[in-house]
């Protein structure tokens, strides 16, 4: 890694190698040209294939890049024959060094598209969030509703069996004193099968849509 001013650029010296087509001889690969002087005195066995692989060269080749994640950046001076890196040393420094403005640029660009990209992800969670708070008072909304109603219906079955009991000892009461009593008795173990409806209990235990989901600050 070398820095220019404030600006790093990362700095990657290799040997190149080049594909040549090569047969295995005595454990290693040989290109053509030289595997021939091992050619055995009857030729090759018909199953001595060949192969293309990868032989070096002897030439360098020196990439330089950016080591920033937001600037996408590099560049290779590659030797023509072996030795001339070193004779044009002074000339591929001064081709880094003119890299280092590309590369500040290329960051403030990415700095700015990742500022970007980030407040685009802040707008669409917030709007996420805010459509998921939606369909949650929605559905909050919904069940309160729908306990309401069978608080309601709990009710009125209430009020219509009382409503027959009230029928029962009316109707009772004008019977002979014996069958009076015998159907009073029966209205009171039936009443005993029954509880009694409370509204007032009933509605404390209802849920409103803001208990079931507290309205939250976005």
């Amino acid at each position: 890694m070398v820095f220019f001013g404030t600006v790093a650029i990362g700095l990657i010296l290799f040997e190149l190698t080049e594909a040549k087509e090569a047969r295995y001889v005595n454990g290693v690969y040989l290109p053509l040209g030289q595997a021939e002087r091992h050619r055995p005195r009857g030729g090759w066995s018909q199953w001595a294939w060949t192969t293309q692989h990868a032989f070096v060269t002897g030439r360098l080749c020196l990439q330089f890049y950016s080591p920033y994640p937001l600037a996408d950046w590099s560049q290779r001076w590659m030797e023509r024959k072996p030795g001339e890196m070193r004779l044009r040393m002074t000339s591929i420094i001064g081709d880094i060094a003119k890299a280092a403005p590309t590369i500040a640029t290329l960051v403030e660009a990415g700095q700015r598209a990742e500022e970007s990209r980030r407040r685009e992800w802040e707008q669409e969670r917030q709007r996420l969030e805010e459509q998921e708070e939606v369909r949650g008072r929605e559905k909050a909304r919904l069940e309160a509703r729908q306990q309401m109603l069978e608080i309601i219906d709990r009710w009125n079955e209430s009020q219509r069996v009382l409503a027959f009991f009230e029928e029962a000892e009316r109707q009772a009461a004008l019977r002979g004193e014996d069958e009076k009593a015998r159907l009073l008795d029966r209205l009171d173990q039936a009443r005993a099968l029954i509880a009694d409806a409370d509204a007032l209990e009933a509605l404390s235990e209802w849920k409103t849509p803001g208990e079931r989901r507290p309205l939250r600050r976005l």
